[in-house]
């Protein structure tokens, strides 16, 4: 048996949507839960040959109210057909470098934060 969603609304929209659900677990037992959504993302490593080195950015979060050494990453726009097109996008955004779609890779999937987003 699986926990059941009895109620959900949407709590906050905006670059962000912020969710909540009034669940059922399989024994009977009644608990809600506010969950973080906000889509697809993709991260790339870039490894500069030329270098011998990976390509980082600096960038500004306001959750740290500082910088933060990061890979390249962002959201998935609904103009990106694939998550390798936002990887380049994102790449030459972030870093001025630019990268071939053909020499992305694919790691792996991953679910960053799961017990919240």
């Amino acid at each position: 048996m699986e926990t059941k969603v009895k109620k959900e609304e949407i709590v906050y929209q905006d670059f962000l949507q912020i969710r909540k659900r009034d669940l059922e677990a399989p024994n009977g037992e009644t608990f809600d839960r506010e969950s973080l959504m906000r889509g697809e993302a993709t991260a790339v490593l870039v490894y500069n040959e030329d270098t011998n080195k990976l390509i980082l950015t600096n960038q500004y979060r306001d959750a740290v109210s500082g910088m933060s050494l990061e890979i390249p990453a962002g959201l998935m726009e609904e103009s990106d057909t694939d998550p390798k097109q936002c990887a380049v996008r994102e790449v030459l955004e972030e870093t001025g470098y630019g990268v071939n779609i053909l020499d992305i890779i694919p790691l792996m999937k991953i679910l960053p934060a799961p017990g919240y987003t």
